[in-house]
């Protein structure tokens, strides 16, 4: 009897040991998995913010560039004042500036040409846009080299586009040319001004 007893007791006692280890596996586990589950979280929120600050930094570095303009042109008439980049520049393309076409001579060149383009349209860069608002007698100023270039519009047409213009001027004039595609995009606008005048001032 006394043996028989003793046996049920240590199988007793076996199952409740049994028993807490199966517990504590069971919390164990399920303790790992919530941590597990936490750090997993905490990785996706370190990742996401940490894309977050990287695409804050590349905005800022963006917005902190410095470009170094070499003129500006202005244009009363359209309300418009933008620097021009240099034409050796990666800025001076029409996706992001006005731009002086190559072959062109500087305004300080005797009997220059001086060629500028720009988007028409609706994006940011469509600076030309209301170029066609333009008309003879319209003053052009260009401020380069501590000078403002004055050019009065002299006559302005429109042709096919093909990739290139024909320009008319006299060889002895030294003039500005502006030009844009027209809000249709099947022809250019092309506006010629001459030099009239030159005001040299300190910087």
């Amino acid at each position: 009897m006394k043996i028989k007893r003793i046996k049920k007791i240590m199988i007793i006692s076996m199952m409740f040991v049994a028993s807490l280890v199966g517990i504590y596996h069971y919390y164990n586990n399920v303790h790992m998995e919530n941590l597990e589950n936490e750090n997993a979280d905490m990785f996706i929120k370190e990742t996401v913010n940490g894309s977050k600050k990287v695409e804050k930094e590349e905005k800022k570095s963006k917005a902190n560039k410095v470009i170094n303009y070499i003129a500006v042109l202005e244009i009363p008439k359209i309300k418009l004042k933008k620097g021009l980049v240099s034409p050796s520049s990666s800025d001076n393309n029409v996706g992001k500036n006005i731009t002086i076409l190559n072959p062109t001579s500087m305004p300080d060149d005797d009997n220059h040409t001086f060629v500028l383009a720009a988007h028409s349209g609706s994006s940011k860069v469509a600076y030309f846009d209301d170029l066609n608002k333009l008309s003879n007698s319209d003053l052009v100023y260009v401020y380069y080299k501590n000078a403002k270039y004055i050019y009065k519009i002299k006559d302005n047409y429109s042709e096919k586009k093909t990739g290139s213009i024909i320009i008319q001027k006299d060889s002895n004039e030294s003039v500005i040319v502006l030009t844009s595609c027209s809000k249709s995009n099947k022809r250019q606008l092309i506006y010629i001004g001459k030099l009239i005048g030159k005001e040299v001032y300190s910087a």
